[in-house]
């Protein structure tokens, strides 16, 4: 098992190029993983826009909706990823109810209007 020196995938004993981003591999390829430690020079990924979703599905769902799916497109890690997911279901799940309590006290007021009940 061997790693890209320069994206950090992983690469088969058997090929001379990246699939990834094309660089060379050869012998001196390491066989461990430089993206997988804890360094402090990898770049690390911002949470921001998928919890920006998420609690804009609760308080504002289309808003909620739009920017999980520009998270969905624009984060990276699966973590993130996931987390812009559920801001897409809470955002759905919120609207849902939101137009179904609207009908029913639309029903009632008008009810009321009408009738006095």
């Amino acid at each position: 098992m061997k790693y890209c020196p320069k994206c950090g995938k992983f690469v088969y004993d058997n090929v001379n190029f990246c699939g990834e981003c094309g660089t060379p591999v050869g012998d001196n390829v390491s066989s461990s993983n430089p993206y997988n430690s804890n360094s402090f020079n990898q770049p690390q990924e911002s949470s921001t826009l998928a919890v920006c979703s998420i609690v804009m599905g609760f308080l504002w769902p289309i808003l909620g909706f739009i920017l999980g799916i520009i998270g969905c497109i624009k984060c990276q890690t699966p973590k993130n990823k996931k987390m812009c997911i559920a801001g897409i279901i809470i955002a759905v799940v919120n609207w849902v109810i939101s137009f179904i309590l609207l009908s029913v006290m639309t029903e009632y007021f008008v009810d009321f209007a009408m009738f006095g009940l």
